[in-house]
């Protein structure tokens, strides 16, 4: 299972890949975001 690192509010999250798009809807990113504007933005994917 691939994990993304983000910048969220200050504070750096681990996310998995399959929780993304749950937070897509529940309004966590600002609207219009997508998974690929995710991957660009995280610090780092694991394998």
């Amino acid at each position: 299972m691939k994990y993304y690192v983000l910048n969220m509010g200050g504070k750096l999250k681990v996310i998995p890949k399959k929780n993304i798009s749950e937070m897509i809807h529940r309004r966590r990113f600002r609207k219009g975001t997508t998974i690929r504007d995710i991957e660009k933005m995280a610090l780092f994917i694991t394998k």
